[in-house]
């Protein structure tokens, strides 16, 4: 019963097991038998229990007990005629014990066709534990013989463990130093008692810390943090002059845009003028977007040349205001002044607390679901990992999912407050496996954000 309970708790809750005890098929224990002979007599029982750990050892003891005495009247049943499949899991009971004055030590050490055999005498306090050497190592069954012990202490002493009265998934075979190791890796907490900030206000202090490190890179293309900072502003100027009835943590702009730096540039400028991110993926149906427009009642639309005829060709809906963010950049030379930085610094009705995008569900079972995500979570997100060492300023982080998806956030805002280097691929260019390992191979991308699936 104690090896029972023992393979539950080592086989992490295995509920159904099988064991094998060794059987002697002699009814009279009188004959003066020679151990050549008694070779012969000696046969394996397979013996199946299904735990529930909820009941007590007393409970099990019992039923366990009565289980031996039914399959006996079976033990002249040969082994290998039971067993047809060829032994995996089984693991043999050998039960040493005195039969008319013949002890069978050491008896079935040469025999022994099990992978792990526990032997128990019964007039020693010794178990014996016999393994294959192709599979164990010293120091694996020395662990499990400590385990063994620690069970067998708890079982037996009235202290520790209430057999009569405690269920057995009360027990614990866990070691002192595992237990400490347990401890060292859950102790996940910080001290996050630090002022957080938005989104916009992060990446700004990595902008000035590392003002000439570069940030963005598309093949040939690339853009240093101040640069960036630069276009982020000058965009964000751009819309706040010419779009006067943007509030801040109420409006909400949406970006379908080819991969591209200029996608960079668009989300962070919804973000540093207090809007709310939503992102359109121009792979989508056109019926999933129009879904997603009227859904969010967004007013402007960022567009690249590449996706403006799609929206041209469809937009029914006049009042919705549609920016080709490539022509507002490349025309964009103004020299940004002390006032237009206090006009960007200064966003009424606007914290860590607002809303920095929202994400639809795939709405496969029926009409997409917006999920809407606060600065501060997202800041707090990006944190985890720093702490936890994932990712940080020095990793060279690559773009591959699409925006439809959230960890296309990560990749990108994930990045730029972290004063990681991002790495954008072509337009299609995540389904071009030869481009993606080239890329991979030549900027040496160090971190990427990716689906089990797709890898």
């Amino acid at each position: 019963t104690c090896y029972y309970i023992f393979l539950f708790k080592l086989t992490n809750g295995e509920k159904d097991l099988c064991i094998g005890i060794r059987n002697v098929n002699v009814n009279d224990y009188n004959l003066e038998l020679k151990h050549s002979f008694i070779e012969m007599l000696f046969n394996t029982l397979p013996c199946r229990f299904k735990i529930d750990p909820r009941h007590t050892f007393s409970n099990i003891l019992l039923a366990i007990k009565q289980l031996c005495s039914d399959i006996l009247k079976y033990s002249y049943l040969p082994y290998q005629d039971i067993i047809q499949s060829p032994l995996l899991s089984f693991i043999q009971v050998t039960f040493q014990f005195e039969l008319s004055n013949i002890y069978f030590d050491n008896f079935l050490n040469d025999r022994n066709k099990f992978d792990l055999s526990l032997l128990i005498k019964s007039n020693m306090k010794e178990c014996i534990f016999e393994y294959s050497c192709n599979l164990f190592d010293r120091t694996t069954i020395q662990t499990i013989c400590e385990k063994f012990q620690l069970l067998i202490k708890q079982l037996f002493s009235a202290s520790l463990f209430d057999c009569e009265k405690q269920s057995i998934y009360e027990l614990s075979i866990l070691l002192p130093q595992e237990i400490k190791l347990l401890q060292s890796i859950n102790k996940t907490e910080d001290d996050f008692n630090y002022e957080i900030k938005c989104i916009h206000q992060e990446f700004i202090q990595q902008s000035v810390q590392y003002s000439q490190k570069v940030a963005v890179i598309l093949d040939e293309q690339s853009l240093t943090y101040d640069e960036v900072l630069y276009y982020v502003q000058q965009l964000s100027l751009y819309l706040m002059t010419n779009y006067t009835d943007i509030k801040s943590d109420i409006t909400v702009i949406g970006q379908c845009v080819q991969r591209s730096i200029e996608m960079v540039i668009g989300l962070l400028s919804i973000l540093t003028i207090g809007c709310i991110y939503l992102p359109l993926n121009p792979s989508d149906p056109l019926k999933r977007i129009l879904t997603l427009i009227d859904d969010t009642k967004l007013s402007i639309i960022f567009l690249n040349s590449a996706t403006e005829e799609k929206f041209n060709n469809n937009n029914n809906n006049k009042q919705i205001q549609i920016i080709n963010i490539e022509k507002i950049l490349a025309n964009s030379q103004q020299i940004i002044s002390n006032n237009d930085l206090l006009l960007l610094s200064n966003i009424k009705n606007f914290s860590s607390n607002s809303i920095a995008y929202i994400i639809y569900t795939s709405g496969s079972t029926g009409k997409p679901k917006g999920i809407k995500i606060r600065h501060k979570n997202f800041i707090s997100c990006i944190n985890s990992f720093k702490i936890q060492n994932i990712f940080n300023q020095n990793d060279i982080c690559i773009q591959i999912a699409g925006c439809s998806w959230d960890i296309h956030l990560g990749e990108i805002l994930g990045s730029m407050i972290l004063g990681s280097t991002l790495i954008i691929l072509q337009s299609h260019g995540n389904l071009n496996m030869e481009y993606m390992s080239k890329t991979f191979e030549n900027k040496q991308v160090s971190f990427v954000m990716i689906v089990p699936t797709l890898m």
